[in-house]
């Protein structure tokens, strides 16, 4: 049987998929290092880049599953072999994909715009001609405008703060101050300097938008503002992609990616509204499936012999189904 993983390892979690080279979905799995903090070590990417993070998500895609072929498509730059360990041959195949590339042949597109805000954030772009532009993705000192990071960055700042001044509340603040160690009574702040002092995995501050982003769902002003805040860096962002490429005035697909993007609608409306204003012809689209999905379709487009209209058919809507099957589960569960 021939397969293709996917990997796509984020800053603060890792999804691997396991799928036939018909598009049928055999495996999932995925590491939230929110979750297995303690067990995972840092990593400068981020917890979900780390091997151990990987390769667990990895060994809960493939399970049992036994396989004479395997075409491997990730994101990341090494890849965790210890999972092949077996008696019988076994022929391998690998690629890097880049996460613009895989967001673009998900939704059917060769050109366009993709804004990609997760742990991280970049603009890549390009046009009809071939033409194309790759800016940020720099890490949070130098970049990741309108990332995860920069949103967390900004709560904990916002929760030191709440409580200044009756303007400054946060209905969050507790929650964040509690999660980095501090007091959530302490008026003034102080019971977060130790937090800021020791190093960080960035995907610990990243997490935190999570929260922040569900408190402006919910109508918190500051929330509100520090994600309105965070899709107007991105947009900036996105201004000098487009400007450059001469795509202002022109129809592409506008494709948002990335857990802030996909998981915010506060984010993505407000950056929708704001790329319009300069490129009023940009179509936004959102995949309502995870990022691996482009990436195992890339590996599946690589692949001699597959059909890959039917193919990706069939992965979306299997995919789907065991989206919603883990789901279900989890609704019981709680």
């Amino acid at each position: 049987m021939r397969c293709v993983l996917g990997i796509d390892s984020g800053g603060t979690k890792c999804h691997a998929i396991l799928v036939r080279d018909d598009g049928q979905v055999l495996g999932w799995g995925e590491t939230d290092p929110a979750e297995e903090r303690r067990r995972l070590v840092a990593h400068p990417g981020g917890r979900g880049r780390s091997y151990a993070a990987v390769l667990k998500a990895i060994t809960r895609a493939i399970g049992r599953v036994d396989y004479e072929e395997i075409f491997i498509a990730s994101v990341a730059s090494a890849i965790p072999l210890d999972f092949l360990k077996t008696d019988r041959p076994t022929r391998i195949q690998s690629c890097k994909v880049p996460e613009y590339e895989a967001a673009m042949i998900q939704v059917g597109e060769t050109s366009g715009v993709v804004a990609l805000a997760g742990t991280g954030a970049l603009v890549f772009a390009r046009n009809r001609e071939g033409s194309s532009a790759h800016l940020d993705g720099l890490g949070p000192l130098l970049g990741d405008h309108g990332s995860g990071y920069e949103i967390g960055f900004r709560a904990i700042r916002a929760a030191a703060q709440s409580g200044w001044h009756p303007r400054r509340n946060a209905s969050f603040a507790p929650a964040i101050i509690k999660i980095c160690g501090g007091n959530p009574n302490d008026p003034t702040g102080i019971s977060l300097l130790r937090y800021q002092l020791a190093r960080r995995d960035r995907s610990e501050i990243a997490v935190l938008a999570k929260i922040v982003s569900e408190a402006a769902k919910n109508g918190d002003a500051v929330a509100k503002r520090i994600i309105e805040e965070a899709a107007a860096d991105m947009a900036d962002t996105v201004y000098d992609a487009v400007d450059l490429l001469k795509m202002k005035d022109e129809p592409y697909s506008f494709i948002g990616t990335g857990g802030i993007i996909t998981g915010s609608d506060v984010y993505w409306d407000n950056l929708c509204r704001l790329v319009s204003k300069f490129a009023p012809r940009m179509n936004p689209v959102r995949s309502d499936l995870p990022a691996v999905v482009g990436v195992a379709l890339t590996g599946l487009a690589k692949m001699p012999g597959v059909d890959f209209a039917s193919a990706k058919a069939t992965l979306f809507e299997t995919t789907r189904a065991l989206l919603q099957s883990k789901l279900s589960r989890r609704l019981k569960a709680a």
